[in-house]
């Protein structure tokens, strides 16, 4: 391994493990169960499930200067009624008005989730450990810059991982299996 490429492997190692286990807890998740919605202010799973695989692939076609696959080969193909809601200052409403409406259709989600997760390993495979020292603009978050090492970290590590925490919680309220493990 190159020695400019050891910290990228480590990312795409986690990216991996994190898209695993997102895919674990949503396997065995049926159709009434996606659009449970009986639990305070709790994403349902297929919501959740969404959130997820639209804010990755919006986060790295946006790092790789691409259009999302959601705008493109997957345009209407996604498993999912709508798109989730681009960042605005209404967005909490918006996103919580569209996590109550979304239908999905898993089978066809997952099969866009796996076209994000190769989109994303490719992405990854790009940088070097020199690039993760970029600056990515999240001023609009209210947390100004933050190095690209930190983006891939929660943008996309640990936001899979809370959202498979979420979809895990409501399958059990279900009387569902959640994690895989």
């Amino acid at each position: 391994m190159e020695d400019n490429k050891k910290s990228i492997k480590l990312l795409v190692e986690q990216t991996a493990m994190a898209h695993e286990v997102l895919e674990g807890t949503i396997e065995g998740t049926g159709e009434e169960h996606t659009h449970f919605q009986n639990v305070g202010t709790a994403l349902p799973v297929g919501a959740a499930y969404g959130h997820a695989i639209f804010s990755e692939d919006s986060f790295v076609s946006m790092r790789a200067k691409s259009q999302p696959l959601f705008m493109t080969e997957f345009k209407d193909k996604t498993g999912f009624s709508e798109p989730m809601p681009a960042p605005s200052d209404d967005w909490a409403k918006q996103h919580a008005d569209w996590a109550k409406r979304v239908k999905v259709d898993l089978p066809k989600a997952r099969e866009y989730a796996k076209a994000v997760y190769a989109a994303t390993e490719k992405y990854l495979n790009t940088l070097t450990d020199a690039n993760l020292t970029d600056d990515v603009d999240f001023t609009s978050w209210g947390i100004g810059m933050k190095p690209l090492s930190w983006a891939i970290s929660m943008v996309i590590i640990g936001h899979i991982n809370n959202l498979a925490g979420e979809i895990s919680a409501i399958k059990g309220v279900q009387g569902l299996k959640g994690y895989p493990f």
